[in-house]
């Protein structure tokens, strides 16, 4: 965590003189820049200490010359740039050589509780591209925050009520009287997927009775297959059918408290004056049927009672307008609405031919993330599907996840780790073994350093995921990454003559892999020994 630790040192060495340092940002400036890092902290105190920027970096500058573990510092208008001393990097990598993955967790994680409730799609078809996208982002941050050391469980809600599955039922009791040959008129916006037969077909040869019921555990089964072949497994399945009980208590709660009132027939909930929602919404419609809205305050108000620290809902970007009116129902129930974060993932198009892939659930024209996976593979599809962060819309082309070339990220960052491997499947046959004493002061070069500092950077973007609550950052990072230790294997010969560079090289190698595993097992991706 390079930059974390310059920051705490930076921070507190400016703190000496100029009190209540702001936080600043610590970027890696664009190659033609000749430095590790760039800095705006003098535009960032230039407010708070009544000074120009430009005047502030000129002093700051001159205090960052105390610090040994800086170099090479030089002032560009509101900004300074400077590199790491060559001691401070080879510490650093030492301290995450020796503590391992274990440098990444934070002890006072370790009593914070995370809920991720992530895809939560209706139960009226197979998953889609769309929601392997959440299913992806989901997982990705469960792993994500696993690795920082917090306590994470996973959880799908499944809407089993309501008009939707309503639709779902209709539809398959057509498709019933269809292949029985009853006549039968078709319902409106029915879902008209093969799908659809399969269940028909099922529920003939078993004679069900139940066809709502049997078509949701139908479909939810195929559901947790496709998510597994997916690699994600889910710790709980809460029913929105669990909720009658809960939810007429919640509508009593509201109407003790005042928080609902009755007008037209229908009881609102009516909070606008007081939360980010910018006007009431409807809890019980006049045929006294409950709106989603109320079964999810009551859901949310069941997760809340649940004792977590930290709530985090992957939602589609088609419910922006959901997020203030939830947060207000959490606020109207008593509870911290901070601890509740809503991520919002926009949609995937597909190209395969360079054409795009028509999608549409209702009409059956769809890809599902079932024939996605079998394509492509899990691996591309998870990578792919993280390479931009959830508000940004992803282009996924099939044609370029089926290569296994260079132009494939996965592929390329997978063969850097398997590269490695055969680096030490080599060493073994040469009797080369990895020494304790490690001498990472003799990797002066370019090469070495270059890939060096990238690793020193790893924790910081963990912290930066967690941050932005996105995992599109260690995409980032693993194909960098790659990219640097191609560089270094092709520029820089591992086992040599030279005892003492072969065993720092290896080690070098041996952290690069170890760095590079565990961003894919964080995306939930495979490392290959062999490829």
């Amino acid at each position: 965590m390079i930059k974390t630790r310059l920051k705490e040192i930076i921070t507190s060495v400016l703190n000496l003189k100029y009190k209540d340092i702001p936080d600043f940002l610590l970027n890696t400036p664009p190659g033609s820049i000749k430095c590790d890092f760039a800095t705006n902290l003098p535009l960032a105190a230039s407010k708070n200490l009544k000074v120009p920027a430009q005047k502030l970096a000129k002093e700051f500058a001159e205090e960052l010359k105390k610090i040994p573990q800086i170099r090479d510092i030089t002032v560009v208008g509101g900004f300074i740039n400077f590199c790491v001393s060559d001691e401070f990097l080879y510490e650093t990598i030492s301290g995450i050589y020796c503590a391992g993955e274990k440098i990444y967790e934070n002890p006072s994680n370790k009593v914070k509780r995370i809920l991720i409730e992530f895809v939560s799609s209706n139960p009226t078809g197979p998953l889609h591209i769309g929601h392997a996208r959440c299913a992806a982002i989901g997982d990705s941050l469960s792993h994500l925050h696993t690795a920082l050391g917090f306590s994470v469980e996973k959880e799908y809600y499944v809407n089993d009520s309501g008009n939707q599955v309503e639709i779902l039922k209709n539809s398959v009791e057509a498709r019933i009287n269809e292949l029985k040959n009853i006549p039968s008129q078709f319902p409106e916006n029915e879902y008209k997927g093969a799908y659809i037969y399969d269940i028909a077909r099922e529920i003939i040869k078993r004679g069900e009775t139940d066809i709502k019921k049997f078509a949701v555990d139908y479909i939810m089964d195929g559901t947790v297959r496709d998510l597994d072949s997916f690699r994600v497994v889910v710790d709980r399945y809460f029913y929105e059918s669990s909720l009658k009980e809960n939810t007429d208590k919640l509508l009593e709660e509201f109407a003790a408290n005042a928080k609902s009132y009755e007008s037209d027939g229908a009881l609102w909930f009516g909070n606008k004056n007081q939360s980010e929602d910018e006007k009431d919404r409807v809890l019980r419609k006049r045929t006294g049927e409950y709106t989603y809205f109320a079964t999810d305050i009551a859901y949310h108000k069941d997760k809340f009672a649940r004792g977590y620290d930290e709530l985090l809902n992957v939602w589609g970007a088609d419910h922006h307008g959901y997020v203030g009116r939830i947060k207000a129902a959490a606020r109207a129930l008593g509870y911290d609405a901070e601890k509740l974060k809503i991520i919002l993932y926009q949609l995937v198009s597909l190209k395969r031919g360079g054409k795009k892939v028509a999608m549409s659930t209702r009409s059956g024209e769809f890809v599902t993330l079932k024939e996605v996976v079998d394509e492509v593979g899990a691996d591309a599809a998870r990578f792919f599907l993280l390479m931009r962060a959830p508000d940004s819309p992803v282009e996924f082309d099939l044609e370029v996840a089926k290569k296994q070339t260079s132009e494939n990220p996965v592929y390329y960052v997978q063969y850097a780790h398997a590269r490695i491997s055969s680096v030490f499947a080599e060493a073994k046959k040469r009797g080369v073994e990895l020494k304790e004493e490690i001498n990472w002061a003799i990797l002066t070069e370019f090469a070495e350093k270059d890939l060096l500092k990238l690793i020193a950077s790893f924790g910081d973007v963990l912290l930066l995921c967690r941050k932005d609550l996105s995992t599109h950052h260690i995409t980032v990072f693993l194909i960098e990454a790659a990219k640097k230790m191609h560089n270094f294997y092709e520029k820089c010969r591992v086992i040599n003559d030279d005892a003492s560079m072969s065993n720092s090289r290896l080690a070098l190698i041996k952290i690069a892999q170890k760095t590079i595993k565990l961003g894919l097992d964080i995306l939930g991706v495979s490392a290959p020994e062999r490829m």
